[in-house]
This record gives structure tokens, sequence and C-alpha cells, in this order.
């Protein structure tokens, strides 16, 4: 038979169990922070996407015989929604349609409230 002692695995002290607290903590803050950043940005570029969209249909409604193009958009929050590349052109049968109104920047005020 064996004399000796057995020997007990160490407990950490209060210190160490904080500290280990605290480590998992703020890796667990540093994730979620991450995660909603990620998100709020996804839901911003894929508003600003919407509501390109929007206005484009709005336009292509409106002017049913010419082509209607809008680079981007973007809202502006208090402000209103300001439009990049927005181009009207006239159709035509064989190649690219005629430019008739081009506008690199375009803003419009309005209510942005989501």
């Amino acid at each position: 038979m064996d004399a000796r002692p057995r020997e007990q695995p160490k407990r950490k002290g209060l210190i160490a169990q904080l500290g280990d607290f605290l480590r998992w903590m703020f890796l667990l803050a540093l994730v979620t922070i991450t995660i909603a950043s990620l998100g709020l940005y996804f839901v911003h570029s894929r508003l600003d996407e919407e509501i390109r969209l929007y206005v484009e249909n709005k336009f292509q409604k409106n002017y049913p015989n010419l082509v209607v193009q809008i680079r981007s958009a973007h809202r502006v929050e208090g402000s209103g929604i300001e439009l990049r590349g927005f181009l009207l052109s006239e159709p035509i049968a064989n190649g690219e349609p005629i430019p008739i109104v081009y506008v690199e920047e375009l803003f419009a005020e309005c209510g942005t409230e989501l």
C-alpha cells in the first residue's frame, strides 16, 4: 500500500475566480458588441437599398416610356434622403438608351423616422 497522502487539486482563490469571471464577461461583451454592430450595418445598408428601389419604381411608374436608374440612396437621419446618380433616358430599339437627364446628387427633404 502507498502511504503517500493524496494530493487534492488546488482551489482558486476568490481573486482568481473574479479575474476569470471578468475575463469571460469582457469576451462576451466584445462578441455581443461586434454582432450588434454588424447587424446595424446590414440593416442600414439594406434600408438604403430598399429606399433606392422604391424611389426608382416611383419614377418608373410616372415615366413609363423612359428608363429610370438611381445609383444609390442614403437616408440622412432627421433631414431626408440623398439620391446619387439619377438618370432618365429614352430607350431606343438598337443600342444604349439616350440620356435625357442626369443628376449627380439630389436631396429630398422629408421625414425619415422609422
